[in-house]
């Protein structure tokens, strides 16, 4: 403040005065202005400078303020959790009791059968915030395949963000959906899978609890996903014989945590509460999947306990 007033003025050339026209702020006005208007002329404006300094005001503050999370219909609300202190959420299989014709609907009356999975958290913007947008995945399985039918709802008008097809894609580009499953429930043989609404797919098989990854891996399997006007769907046949578990176990529980990226708001969103630091191949942050029966009569073409995966990076994964 060059210490001139709006009564007595200020040196020559001292540049300008200020006007304490709200709490938080003050209105800076040439003196050169108040020596060519005059003083009614200035205290006139000053009414004016006040109503156009508070909407300014109200505009800067709306601006800046954090825009909470907008959520959709259907999606869970409720209370914030912490990510590091919340449960580790459980759910269950279901042995198929029809075929699965894998076509991108999930209209085959086997899927009525399998728990929905729902109910996930933001890992950003908002983390441990209810997700924005609904995603209810269910699980199945035969003595075949291992069946993965996922419902990705958004709001009406917008269209998923597809930015590439190609095989073992940066999948942080659009908008995306991911599992990973820990057999063994030990961190060290993780497999976990990404996919795009277009059907592109990175796969990549992990150890030591996330820090190893081996994105070379790639798994067979079938896939459809279509898009459509409520979002996108995806269903998945995974084959036996690309995972590594041990059947002879009497009761199957996995390591299992899901994913769910909606690119135009830059969410993402996990079923296992995560803070923003972990992907979701980080094991010990995962929650667990049982339900699995009967799947003795696999014991021949699977290893019990696998050898360390090839090809090995320790170097992070982006998925």
């Amino acid at each position: 403040w060059c210490g001139c007033t709006p009564e007595t003025g200020g040196p020559t050339g001292c540049g300008s005065w200020h006007i304490p026209y709200v709490s938080k702020g003050t209105l800076t006005v040439s003196c050169a202005a108040r020596a060519r208007f005059g003083r009614r002329t200035l205290r006139n404006s000053r009414n004016y400078s006040v109503l156009i300094g508070l909407a300014l005001l109200f505009a800067v503050w709306g601006a800046a303020a954090p825009t909470q999370a907008q959520v959709a219909p259907g999606a869970r609300t409720g209370a914030p959790v912490d990510p590091d202190l919340a449960p580790r959420p459980s759910a269950s299989a279901a042995r198929a009791t029809g075929s699965v014709d894998i076509d991108g609907f999930l209209d085959e009356a086997t899927w009525g059968v399998a728990p929905i999975i729902d109910g996930f958290w933001q890992q950003k913007p908002f983390t441990g915030e209810p997700a924005s947008e609904l995603t209810e995945v269910r699980i199945l399985y035969d003595d075949q395949n291992l069946y993965i039918g996922a419902e990705l709802h958004d709001q009406p008008g917008y269209r998923a963000i597809i930015p590439t097809l190609q095989r073992d894609p940066n999948t942080r580009d659009g908008d995306a959906f991911g599992i990973m499953f820990d057999p063994f429930l030990d961190g060290k043989t993780v497999f976990s899978f990404f996919f795009n609404p277009g059907g592109a797919v990175r796969d990549i098989q992990s150890a030591d609890d996330g820090r190893i990854n081996n994105a070379a891996w790639d798994a067979a399997f079938d896939l459809r996903t279509r898009v459509h006007d409520e979002g996108w769907t995806l269903e998945l046949a995974i084959p036996w014989s690309q995972l590594r578990f041990d059947p002879t176990s009497e009761e199957q529980v996995w390591g299992m945590n899901i994913l769910r990226r909606v690119r135009r708001k830059n969410e993402d969103a996990t079923w296992a509460p995560m803070d923003r630091q972990w992907q979701i191949y980080v094991s010990s942050r995962a929650g667990t999947l049982r339900g699995f029966d009967g799947l003795e009569t696999l014991s021949l073409i699977h290893i019990s306990e696998p050898t360390r995966p090839p090809l090995l990076s320790r170097m992070p994964s982006s998925a």
